[in-house]
């Protein structure tokens, strides 16, 4: 084979290559982002699902112009294409880290699920203005907790912290 096809398969194969090794990663990142609650590794999986895809354009274009050098400008298309990619990409990793420090709260499912551990611990009447944000991989849960008009300020203090104890240990496991 000419010289400049040798490069191109070359390159190829390491374009496939990177592709099957950061789907891996990927997979494998995610996995242990999510167990250990990481958004810094869940973001990492992602960027390593973002080289993976972008390495597509590569390994399609360094064939093209293998096997089609008249179509040799198919390069600047898949450069585009990859720049499309790593701005996405980039988007996905930026969004969680900007809501976060715009301190979003948790999203409804979460506030029910809040709700309805509180309403569980014994001499809660009811639960309401519950206000929530992320610090870090905790939620702050700031609420406020109904408890019947003759208890005694000692005995709500306590279901009060009842209630923090018991959200604080669902939000552990």
């Amino acid at each position: 084979p000419r010289q400049d096809h040798v490069g191109s398969y070359l390159g190829r194969c390491r374009a496939l290559a990177s592709i099957v090794s950061k789907e891996f990663l990927y997979r494998w990142s995610l996995r242990k982002g999510v167990a250990l609650r990481a958004q810094a590794v869940e973001a990492n999986a992602v960027d390593h699902r973002s080289d993976a895809v972008s390495s597509i354009p590569t390994a399609v274009a360094s064939g093209v112009a293998l096997w089609f050098p008249d179509l040799a400008r198919i390069d600047l298309w898949g450069a585009v294409l990859v720049s499309l990619f790593i701005l996405h990409s980039g988007w996905g990793i930026c969004m969680p880290a900007i809501q976060t420090l715009m301190d979003k709260g948790a999203d409804k499912e979460i506030l029910q699920k809040i709700a309805e551990i509180a309403c569980r611990v014994p001499g809660v009447m009811s639960v309401h203005d519950i206000r929530t944000r992320f610090l870090g991989m905790y939620l702050q849960v700031d609420m406020h907790v109904a408890v019947m008009g003759t208890t005694s300020v000692e005995k709500a203090n306590q279901i009060a912290h009842a209630v923090e104890d018991t959200l604080c240990s669902a939000q552990a496991s």
